[in-house]
């Protein structure tokens, strides 16, 4: 692991674009948290070298990229940069801050009725920008959904097809996620736009009731039952939601209501984060206050004093440690600064990550260790009501951690594992950017702080 968060092998820069940490994985390619010149934060996906290696892919994924950055409205991630010929090939969207619809449910719980009406009205308003401007998405999913400070976004752009793209598939290749895929999708075929339409309403029943309406199981499993089968709505109990999604999942295509009919039975999109449960919302902010700013510091002599001034704290911190026979390696950890804490525990949080990110079988054994170490020292941290967040995600983690031991080939599997990993480390480097407790204090009391 290289100190800025890359692994070898990671490229460091991209067109303009400096590369600063993995995000995570997906079947096409490896995201970047990335920077422009001017500081932003970007999204950059880098396509696998075995994809990159074929010619016909290429040739899609340069039009699709076209197509992509035609896509306009306040809904979804706009495509900024991409080299569809590069080695290898990109794509850079705006970075999106906050939750995915799946980490909010699974952590958080259903949405009540209000909240998800709201969401359809923000989904449906993406979806009808990316229609028109001739795209089908083709894999909308809770994890493809961003929940941000600004309201809720659509991602991921990278398997999404121009409506007349689809002679450049290569043959037999099935793409979308199945529990969202529509009975058409599943059977071979293609219903354009209105696929979309049927994928929104199982986000929304997943939404409401923490389950897609066609229930869990291996990705055969559903598919057969979105072939075959009715879809479960029983735990939608709000009668003009479950009109709204049952609508959405019509078994023909031609009986689905387009996104203009759906915008036009709901209320204007939501902004901001009110429209949310609260937790949600919190959890929202919380998360978007650990993200990385502009750049303040450009020149280089403040840079280096900042650094010595870093070095310094910390080698402060550890000379403070207690000394004897008393205190073994958790309690020193424990009585770090939050930034030295943070650099102890990266490390492993990210190589456990990677572990479940490949499919490796050591994923669980690797975890295990960290999620109960991480605990038991922050426990003993001197303040360790500064670790709220973390320690929620140590539970959501313990949690998925056994059910991936009772079956590991069931979602979400080594990639929920994956992907609650890096949201701990990302929590866990939030807590390092907050003030000290004792910021402010003049009496040798501690100063009040908020929690994360």
């Amino acid at each position: 692991m290289t100190g800025d968060g890359l692994r070898p092998g990671d490229p460091h820069r991209l067109g303009d674009y400096q590369l600063i940490k993995r995000l995570g994985a997906g079947a096409m390619g490896q995201v970047f948290l990335g920077r422009s010149p001017s500081g932003l934060p970007v999204a950059v996906k880098v396509v696998h070298h075995d994809l990159a290696a074929d010619e016909g892919f290429r040739a899609r994924f340069a039009r699709e990229t076209r197509a992509a950055r035609a896509i306009g409205g306040a809904f979804t991630a706009p495509v900024v940069d991409a080299d569809p010929y590069g080695d290898p090939p990109w794509l850079a969207t705006q970075f999106l801050p906050g939750l995915s619809l799946w980490e909010a449910v699974e952590e958080y719980g259903p949405m009540t009725a209000p909240a998800v009406l709201s969401l359809a009205a923000g989904l449906a308003e993406a979806l009808r920008s990316v229609h028109e401007a001739g795209v089908v998405h083709r894999d909308l999913k809770p994890s493809n959904i961003m929940l941000t400070p600004d309201g809720p976004r659509v991602i991921d752009f990278g398997i999404a097809h121009t409506a007349d793209a689809d002679r450049i598939t290569r043959a037999g290749a099935m793409i979308g996620t199945p529990g969202y895929m529509s009975p058409e999708r599943a059977a071979g075929r293609d219903s354009g736009p209105a696929d979309d339409v049927f994928a929104l309403g199982c986000v929304l029943t997943y939404a409401a009731t923490g389950h897609p309406p066609y229930g869990p199981g291996g990705p055969h499993t559903q598919l057969y039952r979105v072939a075959q089968g009715p879809p479960d709505l029983g735990a939608v109990a709000d009668p003009s939601l479950r009109s709204l999604i049952a609508s959405c999942l019509a078994r023909d295509p031609r009986h689905r209501p387009t996104t203009r009919d759906l915008l036009g039975r709901l209320a204007r999109p939501p902004q901001g984060v009110a429209w949310l449960p609260d937790p949600v919302a919190a959890g929202i902010s919380a998360r978007a206050a650990g993200l990385p700013r502009r750049r303040l510091l450009t020149r280089l002599p403040v840079l280096i004093t900042g650094i010595f001034l870093l070095a310094a704290l910390v080698y402060a911190a550890l000379l403070a440690l207690p000394s004897g026979d008393g205190c073994d390696e958790a309690c020193e950890h424990a009585h770090t600064s939050e930034a030295a804490f943070y650099l102890i525990w990266s490390p492993q949080i990210e190589n456990a990550a990677h572990s479940c990110a490949e499919g490796a079988a050591g994923c669980a054994d690797q975890t295990a260790p960290v999620l109960t170490g991480l605990a038991k020292e922050i426990h003993l941290r001197t303040d360790a009501s500064r670790y709220a967040r973390p320690l929620a995600d140590l539970t959501l983690l313990n949690r998925r951690l056994a059910a991936y031991r009772a079956c590991p080939s069931c979602r979400p599997g080594a990639t929920g594992l994956n992907s609650s990993l890096l949201a701990l480390d990302q929590d866990l480097f939030a807590v390092s950017t907050l003030p000290s407790p004792t910021d402010g204090a003049t009496d040798g009391t501690t100063a009040p702080h908020r929690s994360p």
